[in-house]
């Protein structure tokens, strides 16, 4: 964000296509950027100085330290003494710093008997960030997956130089169970590779008692499922509505363009995914994706004309451009629309145990 809208927005601009895409992503160059742009050499100076504040604030800021945050925090040993053993057998491997010595592995009977016993000591939240900082596929984590898939950081993208060749040559992930919500059957998914596919853990971190609410809120539906909003969680649109192109950003089909030089692409029927859109893979390459993107600009052209020619509003236009959905489905760069699933980790334990865990992780 300092670099695409902050000190070098000028560069960023010239190697991608805001909002219609089409044209091919380009690296944005670190050595341009440290000959050309003043702002970029500036900060990059000052870089040390900007870790080390963040170093010095980013202290931990307990629940019990909170205005009447100790009311909601367990006195009672035995049950803070069972989450801290819940949390070393099924969380501590990936949700915290502190992790086993070479060559004992986190997953081995060595790595939990470790944990078990690094957990009950009372310095184990010191200094720990409570991540591992390790990359886990989203087959495993199973949580929606548009952000693992996201693509700007891979080769010759846009974030090139910003990402590392570890991350460029990860192995590929494998499928995953995608819900098409316009058929409502369930699919297999190949994810991409180069990089993407992954998640590293961590913990999200107003006032106390709203807080409190939300992680309430968000912990009793990640420990007990049923409680999620499941296929409920798909963003869609709350109103009919419309998409507005400035005719500049697609120069091809400034025809369209009304009075004011926008393009609208509309009526988008209320309670249509969100991320059917969003997700669309507008980018240019390989002959197969070529082929479904001109097929995809033909017959959205075409939708568009007949809407405008005919005069179509409402239901009648509503029918029209739906005839565009498996189009744009089959070039989403992720289907996958729900957005609250996955992490089942805790699924299978005992409702004494999520309790427990519970209480202990209240005094992070």
């Amino acid at each position: 964000m300092y670099l695409n809208i902050g000190e070098y927005w000028e560069e960023w601009l010239r190697h991608f296509n805001p909002l219609v895409g089409i044209k091919r992503q380009s690296p944005i160059r670190v050595r341009d950027a440290q000959k050309l742009s003043p702002h970029w050499n500036w900060s990059e100076r000052h870089a040390p100085a900007l870790a080390k504040y963040f170093i010095d604030v980013a202290r931990p800021l307990k629940l019990a330290d909170a205005p009447g945050g100790r009311k909601y925090l367990t006195t009672d040993e035995r049950v803070l003494k069972r989450g801290k053993l819940v949390f070393a057998q099924n969380c501590a491997r990936c949700h915290s710093s502190k992790q086993p010595p070479a060559p004992i592995h986190p997953n081995s009977p060595e790595g939990k008997k470790w944990f078990e016993e690094e957990v009950m000591k009372p310095d184990f939240l010191d200094n720990n960030f409570l991540s591992a900082e390790i990359r886990v596929p989203v087959t495993e984590v199973k949580t929606n997956a548009t952000r693992a898939v996201a693509s700007n950081a891979l080769r010759d993208h846009i974030w090139d130089n910003f990402s590392s060749e570890t991350y460029k040559t990860l192995p590929k992930v494998g499928s995953i169970q995608v819900w098409d919500p316009f058929t409502g059957k369930t699919r297999p998914w190949e994810v991409p590779g180069g990089g993407r596919g992954y998640y590293r853990p961590h913990v999200h971190a107003v006032d106390v008692d709203s807080r409190m609410e939300a992680f309430n809120d968000a912990i009793e539906k990640m420990f007990w499922s049923e409680k999620r909003l499941g296929k409920d969680s798909i963003w869609r649109t709350t109103a009919e509505s419309s998409i507005q192109i400035p005719a500049s950003y697609a120069p091809w089909l400034s025809r369209l363009a009304d009075a004011d030089g926008f393009i609208h692409v509309g009526p988008i029927p209320k309670g249509t995914p969100v991320n059917l859109l969003a997700n669309t893979d507008l980018e240019l390459k390989g002959l197969g994706h070529k082929a479904k993107l001109v097929r995809l600009l033909a017959r959205t052209l075409s939708a568009l004309k007949d809407v405008q020619k005919q005069g179509l509003t409402g239901d009648a236009a509503t029918q029209r451009l739906l005839t565009l959905v498996p189009d744009f489905y089959a070039l989403s760069s992720c289907p996958d629309f729900i957005e609250d699933e996955g992490h089942y980790f805790a699924t299978p334990l005992p409702d004494v145990d999520k309790r427990a865990l519970i209480e202990f992780l209240k005094t992070f």
